[in-house]
């Protein structure tokens, strides 16, 4: 009876499951932290946000978002807080890094303007106008 080859056999297949646990858990855990305080979770919120104000406002509203967490992290992504949010064909986007951006739709048939307050204290005015009609 070969008593070592049973041993290598029990040994090299436990070794390899945990260093392959280790390896999924610690990217499973570096995702969470870099998507839980970072500007993932702010661009959802925001183009929802924005979203559901858009459907909820009325023709000729102008309303005044204060985007600050926004703004900050913009800044630190080297994102112009002009291009944070861009509205088109009733699509909010929302990018505050590089990588992505997210984008959320909205209902109302209205045209929408977007930019930031020229006071650069971290609000976006959103003005909601009657849409032009082809005749």
């Amino acid at each position: 009876m070969n008593k070592k080859g049973e041993a290598e056999g029990i040994i090299y297949p436990t070794v390899i499951f945990i260093v392959l646990n280790i390896m999924f858990f610690s990217i499973l855990l570096l995702f969470v932290f870099r998507s839980s305080g970072g500007a993932v979770v702010y661009e959802q919120a925001y183009a929802k946000q924005i979203s559901l104000i858009i459907d909820s406002a009325k023709p000729l509203m102008e309303i005044k978002l204060n985007m600050e967490e926004g703004m900050k992290l913009a800044e630190k992504n080297k994102i112009n807080f002009e291009n944070v949010v861009k509205i088109e064909n009733n699509l909010v986007t929302v990018k505050l890094s590089e990588r992505g951006g997210y984008s959320f739709s909205f209902i109302s048939d209205v045209d929408v303007t977007a930019y930031p307050d020229a006071a650069l204290d971290g609000n976006y005015i959103i003005i909601i106008d009657k849409p032009e009609r082809e005749i």
